[in-house]
């Protein structure tokens, strides 16, 4: 993290891959997806999804809801 001429605010910046910051865009716009959902709009792969998801839910940025074939996620 780093301050910015503002003292009172700090921004925190995460490194993204491609993959992660194409779903995180996606995300934000306020939807809110199921895994599937997501690779037929990115068009990439279950497990690259999946992986990038998993990392983006590991940064905080990312929540599951549900825990079965039908979870959904949304941006945090």
């Amino acid at each position: 993290a780093y301050v910015d001429d503002n003292p009172s605010r700090v921004t925190i910046q995460y490194d993204f891959t491609e993959t992660e910051e194409e779903i995180y865009k996606l995300l934000s716009s306020g939807m809110t997806l199921t895994r599937s959902q997501i690779d037929t709009i990115t068009g990439y792969d279950k497990q690259q999804t999946h992986r990038a998801l998993k990392r983006l839910m590991e940064k905080g940025l990312v929540e599951k809801i549900g825990s079965t074939r039908s979870s959904k996620y949304k941006k945090v």
